[in-house]
């Protein structure tokens, strides 16, 4: 079972992985794009192997990226369902904000028109229910 900081966390860390992945897959893509001759002359492959080997390995790491991201929908998914079920609304949001959606404590504080030290209190409030909430669940878990 996961800690509330694993289990809150989880979308950033897997946008994070996102962003690495799809820097890679554009990097494999430019390789496809640019396949040098001389390259596989010094390899001691015909050109087309080549083609097809960063053909592969592009495909593969663009798999890669589409699990990362059915990862990233599933675990948002995950967040909001605990979220909206077991705080109220305004606590439910901030945290969405923050943790599905990325969003900084300026930009949480813009949406909800508010001074960035009322949006960091607010979410800071809602986080010790949130973390609250998720333990005493886990622990009922535990027990049953």
């Amino acid at each position: 079972m996961m800690t509330y900081e694993q289990f809150i966390n989880r979308p950033l860390d897997l946008m994070q992985k996102i962003e690495h992945k799809a820097e890679d897959v554009m990097f494999k893509w430019t390789l496809c794009l640019n396949t040098s001759p001389g390259l596989s002359e010094r390899v001691q492959t015909s050109p087309s192997n080549t083609s097809d080997l960063k053909i592969i390995r592009y495909d593969d790491a663009n798999k890669e990226l589409i699990e990362l991201q059915g990862e990233y929908d599933d675990a948002c998914e995950e967040i909001r369902t605990f979220l909206y079920e077991n705080l109220d609304i305004q606590d439910a949001d901030v945290l969405d904000w923050k943790y599905c959606s990325g969003k900084s404590i300026t930009d949480i504080a813009n949406i909800r028109n508010m001074t960035y030290s009322g949006a960091a209190s607010r979410i800071s409030r809602a986080e010790v229910r949130a973390r609250s909430k998720y333990c005493n669940l886990r622990r009922f878990d535990k027990e049953t």
